[in-house]
């Protein structure tokens, strides 16, 4: 999962899921996707301006470093506001973990599921 300077734990995935929450998902949505309610207002607006806010499970942001999502929430990209004023440091690298767990759980393979969890899988 890329390099945390912090320990990844439940307590700091949790932790990130509720600031996610609060933060994240009106414009990257619940689950990472980008359609957040904020996004679908836009887009039901057809606003010229508006960029729509990446989803978390696209190859291109899949590939970003831990650090890379870190700065992003910090210092802002495109459209998105730097939010490093608002967010305490820990709160951003918890919610960089939440994004990663997000996202693994889009793309984990059936091997990295644990054996009593993976017939109801299949």
């Amino acid at each position: 999962m890329n390099d945390f300077p912090v320990d990844v734990n439940p307590a700091l995935l949790e932790r990130g899921r509720d600031r996610y929450g609060v933060f994240c998902s009106s414009c990257h949505g619940h689950s990472g996707y980008g359609d957040g309610m904020v996004a679908g207002r836009a887009t039901e607006l057809q606003q010229s301006m508006w960029t729509p806010p990446s989803s978390f499970h696209s190859d291109l942001v899949r590939g970003r470093r831990t650090g890379e999502l870190f700065n992003t929430i910090s210092m802002g990209i495109r459209n998105m506001p730097a939010h490093g004023s608002q967010i305490p440091e820990n709160d951003r690298w918890a919610i960089v973990a939440y994004v990663k767990a997000l996202q693994k759980s889009q793309y984990a393979s059936m091997d990295e599921v644990p054996e009593d969890a993976q017939a109801g899988l299949r």
